[in-house]
């Protein structure tokens, strides 16, 4: 139902501004993993607010692969939302492990957040653009206190599977009609290099053989080594994945999504236009107040319960 809220709006648009000017407005949709709930997400937000014209609809979820946006099911470490009329929530850190008996009589035990699923997101927020930022997830991790890097087990499990559902997410977009950019994670000191390398092959082959514009993140920056090698202080060395997690590493994080946003300026609404972030090293802060203030009901979102969240903080 059209709130009265909205018909007042598209009147005031109709009586005060061309139907040039009313049609001109452009939709992104951005979702994304860990990356995405932490500073580089943030920036990214930020980035896509300063457009002009711009609604942008914000999903990252922690833990989350391609799969899990066509399941509806991700890694219960965390979230972060924003939804298209400007209405924010999120819950950060994990979730407690659940048990349950599977297959057979199996004991089952995982942690996951319901989010929602591609195919509602396209439909409710009616995307021109669709940024993906995911990836991490498929990178086998080692165990950096154990100091073994690779020990030559094969990196991908399920391969089918995981190409299945990259093409499965790139065709629904498609079938919108909007269009669709892929951000593959940035380098990272605890994956497996060689199954790092296998991922991006996959990534990039996979987005270039459906038309979706491919940003390999991986020369923004390179996370730094151990300070002590051999010696893992979570503290000084961060954990290996995100750059936020290491002193001072929201700068590194800020950087490589302005970085990767420039990549992807020639596709982005309002392109010709110049933002106040590009090329500088401050931050804008976008007032992101809620659109549903008028007691118009927010949109249903199927996941990321709202009724656990918490507000995000500093509104971005």
């Amino acid at each position: 139902m059209i709130s009265i809220f909205s018909r007042c709006a598209a009147l005031m648009c109709v009586a005060f501004l061309s139907t040039a000017n009313c049609l001109a407005e452009s939709r992104v949709l951005y979702i994304g993993d860990s990356h995405s709930v932490g500073e580089i997400g943030r920036e990214f937000e930020r980035e896509l607010h300063a457009l002009p014209d711009v609604k942008t609809g914000f999903y990252a979820s922690c833990g989350s692969r391609p799969s899990s946006w066509l399941s509806g099911n991700g890694g219960g470490c965390g979230y972060r939302a924003r939804d298209i009329t400007g209405l924010a929530f999120g819950r950060p850190g994990k979730l407690p492990v659940t048990t349950t008996v599977g297959e057979e009589g199996k004991i089952v035990s995982k942690r996951t957040d319901p989010i929602p699923l591609l195919s509602d997101l396209l439909r409710q927020t009616k995307p021109d653009l669709v940024i993906v930022e995911l990836g991490g997830n498929l990178v086998r991790a080692f165990n950096e206190t154990k100091g073994v890097n690779d020990d030559g087990k094969a990196c991908q499990s399920d391969r089918a599977s995981v190409e299945k559902s990259i093409r499965t997410m790139v065709a629904q977009i498609k079938q919108k009609g909007a269009r669709c950019a892929w951000i593959a994670p940035p380098h990272s000191r605890a994956f497996v290099q060689r199954c790092f390398r296998e991922v991006y092959t996959m990534l990039e082959s996979l987005t270039g053989e459906t038309g979706c514009t491919f940003v390999d993140t991986r020369p923004f920056q390179h996370y730094p080594d151990l300070k002590i090698p051999g010696h893992l202080s979570r503290k000084t060395d961060g954990d290996g994945l995100h750059y936020d997690s290491l002193p001072g590493g929201a700068v590194l994080a800020r950087d490589i999504a302005r970085k990767a946003f420039a990549q992807l300026r020639p596709v982005l609404p309002g392109a010709a236009v110049q933002t106040p972030n590009s090329g500088e090293a401050a931050s804008v802060e976008t007032d992101h107040t809620d659109k549903n203030a008028s007691g118009a009901p927010a949109a249903v979102v199927r996941g990321l319960p709202r009724e656990s969240a918490v507000p995000i903080e500093g509104g971005n």
